[in-house]
């Protein structure tokens, strides 16, 4: 088996394209457009070609953990991983998290319309919500628009 695999990629795959890969597998780094999952498979696929050169499954996912986008792998640095999915996983993990906070900071308050400042208060006192129909509910979280502070109403 060893030898058809032998004269297979010598017939098919040329050894310079082995060599091209073996050389990208090295040095190979995540793009600023990809995810963490895409380039686990644009990974995986350079390791699958280079079978046991690409190393044990604990130096793939070294490999792959060093190819990181700086981000994500400045998060992940310290943390000793025993094959490439644990990796992906965690930088997957940590690519949902800083989406949520990058979110977050681009994403205004709706609420905030005219400039007024709004607060929120709980009233607990019974309050009749005037979009239901008249029924008392207790505990009712009320905002009001505030445009000064001496406009907010003393419990």
């Amino acid at each position: 088996w060893a030898e058809f695999k032998e004269l297979f990629f010598l017939q098919f795959f040329p050894r310079a394209e082995q060599e091209r890969l073996k050389r990208e597998y090295h040095f190979i780094r995540q793009t600023d457009t990809e995810t963490s999952m895409e380039f686990m498979q644009r990974f995986l696929l350079i390791a699958g070609f280079l079978g046991a050169t690409a190393g044990t499954a604990e130096e793939q996912a070294k490999n792959f953990q060093w190819g990181l986008r700086k981000s994500t792998l400045n998060h992940l640095m310290c943390i000793p991983f025993t094959d490439v999915a644990q990796v992906a996983n965690a930088a997957r993990t940590y690519e949902i998290l800083h989406e949520r906070d990058d979110d977050d900071a681009e994403r205004p308050d709706k609420r905030q319309k005219s400039g007024e400042a709004v607060v929120t208060t709980t009233a607990a006192t019974t309050t009749t919500l005037p979009t239901t129909t008249g029924v008392p509910v207790m505990g009712v979280t009320i905002e009001t628009g505030v445009s000064s502070p001496t406009d907010l109403s003393i419990l």
